[in-house]
């Protein structure tokens, strides 16, 4: 068997050269920007109209702004610490044949398949890329967790998860325009995510964005009416009207 962290690091390099091509597919083939749901996003308003416009500018390059480098690093010299055995070397073999299924694929054709799947990673990889992510995150190493969330974001744009922990440890790090970002791709997948909702005020608070902070915290109060949420939220809530006063 190959040593997984040699051909660990090679894969590193490789996956930067394909990196923009990845990104591509993302948007172009990914239907992000055709999916019918991110209609729910936003309500009607001038200032939601332009903040929808502005979202899909960005989706249009699926601009993340984060260094995904590190992610692979953290994953193919670290992961030992972090899994066992048969999960790390599932991993790192699977992460070493990324840019053999990044040349295979037919780009012209809309994909049948999530990414990661297309680019044969199992969801126990995914899995495991997320534990590490978590354990950085406890570890309050903030830049390892943002590359790994942001890594798992732009492998699987759909799952709310990972983008929800992307723009929770981006707020940590007080990258508030990055931490709105992901939080709003969020919100496109799930539009009840309270959590997105009351973050993302707190990020248009930090930006100066008092109207736009008011507008997530309406629709912060309408879930809370539908739901019985934990009082940690009804707290956040509670300092957020405080500081738009």
């Amino acid at each position: 068997m190959d040593n997984p962290k040699k051909t660990g690091v090679a894969t590193m390099d490789k996956f930067e050269l394909a990196e923009d091509k990845l990104f591509d597919y993302l948007i172009e083939k990914g239907g992000l920007l055709d999916d019918p749901s991110n209609k729910l996003l936003l309500p009607p308003s001038q200032q939601r109209a332009k903040l929808k416009k502005e979202l899909h500018e960005a989706a249009e390059n699926l601009d993340l702004d984060i260094d995904l480098a590190p992610a692979l690093h953290i994953l193919t010299e670290e992961g030992t610490s972090y899994l066992d055995a048969e999960m790390y070397e599932e991993m790192a073999r699977q992460l070493a044949d990324v840019p053999i299924y990044l040349e295979q694929l037919d780009l012209s054709q809309p994909p049948k398949e999530s990414l990661y799947a297309s680019l044969h990673i199992s969801e126990n990889t995914m899995l495991s890329i997320y534990k590490i992510g978590v354990a950085k995150y406890e570890e309050e190493n903030l830049e390892a967790a943002l590359s790994l969330f942001g890594f798992l974001a732009t492998l699987d744009h759909q799952n709310e998860e990972w983008l929800y922990r992307l723009g929770i440890t981006a707020t940590q790090m007080e990258e508030w325009d990055q931490a709105l970002k992901a939080f709003t791709f969020a919100l496109f997948r799930n539009p009840d995510l309270l959590g997105a909702r009351l973050f993302s005020a707190e990020c248009y608070l930090m930006l100066g964005q008092k109207y736009e902070a008011n507008e997530e915290i309406k629709e912060a109060k309408r879930l809370i009416q539908l739901t019985s949420p934990e009082p940690f939220w009804l707290e956040t809530l509670t300092t957020l009207e405080g500081a738009i006063k």
